[in-house]
């Protein structure tokens, strides 16, 4: 007989993951990757979840029904590893799939693959000819793929977390410990059935966590946006203790004087300085750099050198030159040598005392 309260729980925790998804689903902070994550999260908890109760229902029932307990067990055993790394996959917020995702998806299939190897020899689990489960001698393969699962999720969140200026980073740990707490319970009194009640309850609060980090960052820099700026320097002004720095990215130049050059195809584009093998110039009218290493410019070939514009000057090839003097004179372009290109403004904001 099932417990009444597992069940309510169960039912609750169905609820729960069931409102997650949709939230998901609406979410206007989230890419398209990122919601495949959480919802594919969601709905691995929630079948798993279901999975459990199953098993629970089945266990010493009638013969005719081994087959189910057989099945929701090898199912639920073989897809918990899978949640961290849906949750991995959610985190990073990059349209490209990493190296170490595929690698770990990889580590999935094979782990799913030996579990079914194993299934006839009962090494892991076992389901008797009285349809009555127990666990085998080699258990601890799916506890170590299990836990090996959460430390990749813990890892790649704390690594994700330390590249950014999140303050809330700290909030990780009681996360994980909470997490590992609940599994050495698991472990240690099976009867109690609370791992994907926990597991549910934490999906929530890194939806939450990630949601937030996300929310208070600039998606393209990685920095604080505007209002979590302005919010930390607010915080700031209060304790009395304030110093504020402002800069800006060098600036641009309106060039007028066109300079005529001769390179080959890999030569670079710039129009206020050049790069590649074969630049033919007059040296006087711009800057050189024969020895890209002497000012720790990089160098694409052994031959490499530069040449820098000066004042309004820019560089034009002499094929074609007419149309690229008429198309680019009097625009705005930087990379060359000027105070407007080559001087990073900054202030310092003192409070008044």
């Amino acid at each position: 007989m099932i417990d009444q309260y597992f069940l309510v729980l169960t039912t609750i925790d169905l609820f729960v993951l069931t409102f997650m998804c949709i939230l998901t689903k609406l979410s206007e902070t989230l890419n398209g990757k990122q919601k495949r994550g959480f919802f594919l999260a969601f709905a691995l908890i929630g079948v798993i979840s279901i999975l459990e109760v199953i098993t629970i229902l089945v266990d010493g029932a009638p013969v005719h029904l081994r087959c189910l307990n057989i099945l929701s067990n090898y199912l639920g055993f073989g897809l918990s590893p899978a949640v961290s790394a849906c949750l991995v996959y959610a985190l990073d917020k990059k349209t490209v799939i990493s190296r170490k995702f595929k690698a770990a998806v990889g580590c999935e299939v094979v782990y799913l693959l030996l579990l079914t190897a194993l299934l006839p020899s009962g090494m892991v689990f076992s389901v008797s000819e009285d349809n009555v489960y127990a666990r085998g001698p080699y258990f601890a393969f799916y506890i170590v793929m299990y836990l090996a699962a959460l430390a990749y999720l813990a890892v790649s969140t704390i690594v994700t977390a330390w590249e950014f200026q999140n303050r809330s980073r700290v909030l990780l740990y009681p996360l994980i410990v909470f997490l590992a707490a609940e599994t050495i319970i698991q472990i240690a009194l099976p009867q109690l059935h609370v791992t994907w009640l926990c597991v549910t309850l934490l999906s929530v609060l890194y939806f939450i966590y990630c949601s937030e980090m996300w929310n208070q960052l600039d998606a393209l820099t990685g920095l604080l946006n505007q209002n979590s700026y302005l919010n930390r320097s607010a915080e700031m002004r209060r304790s009395g203790e304030v110093l504020v720095v402002f800069t800006s990215d060098h600036g641009t130049i309106r060039v007028d004087n066109p300079v005529k050059v001769t390179g080959d195809r890999e030569t670079s584009a710039n129009l206020r300085y050049k790069t590649g093998r074969n630049l033919a110039y007059n040296s006087r009218d711009v800057y050189e750099v024969l020895k890209p290493e002497d000012v720790q410019l990089p160098s694409s070939n052994l031959t490499s050198s530069y040449i820098f514009a000066y004042n309004t000057d820019f560089l034009v090839y002499n094929n074609d030159a007419n149309r690229h003097i008429r198309y680019y004179r009097n625009t705005f372009q930087h990379g060359g040598i000027s105070m407007e290109e080559m001087i990073v403004p900054y202030i310092v904001l003192k409070p008044k005392q």
